[in-house]
């Protein structure tokens, strides 16, 4: 089991059991992520610690082109992807995917902060996060059936 099977992967797996979460491994599509939900799909990172000086850019090692390119398709698409990522032993970021493909590498501890969908600074709220994600699920459907609603329709004689 890989360091971040063991700290990451499987706590996300098992506070999304009822989202159906899954684990994926997909060397046939390089950049694919971690996991998918039917909330979207999730992309898993992991820091020791954060930088010591507040201006330092946060760097995120092996979030490589092929992910950040995927996160971004995926959005241009319609689909919902995330990046949660594990800091030390108690911190936890939920970011908006096509966000995170945009902006880690370029932002600070306090922008990534900020721009969270969710922080966790005490333990990852299991209950909250899987709270969180069906929201933006639900809000998600809720958006497209009200844009399918405006759309003409068709009627055949």
């Amino acid at each position: 089991m890989t360091h971040e099977s063991k700290h990451v992967r499987n706590p996300i797996i098992k506070a999304l059991s009822e989202l159906d979460a899954v684990p994926v491994e997909n060397p046939a599509c390089p950049g694919t992520p971690d996991v998918w939900t039917l909330a979207g799909w999730i992309e898993l990172k992991e820091l020791d610690s954060w930088p010591v000086r507040e201006t330092t850019t946060v760097k995120i090692p092996h979030f490589t082109v092929q992910q950040r390119g995927w996160l971004k398709r995926n959005w241009f698409r319609g689909g919902l992807s995330f990046v949660i990522i594990k800091v030390g032993r108690l911190e936890w970021l939920l970011l908006d995917g096509y966000w995170a493909a945009e902006n880690i590498g370029k932002s600070t501890r306090a922008e990534l902060v900020e721009s969270a969908i969710r922080h966790f600074s005490n333990g990852l709220d299991k209950k909250e996060l899987l709270r969180c994600l069906q929201d933006i699920r639900t809000l998600n459907a809720k958006k497209w059936i009200a844009e399918k609603q405006q759309q003409p329709r068709i009627i055949l004689e």
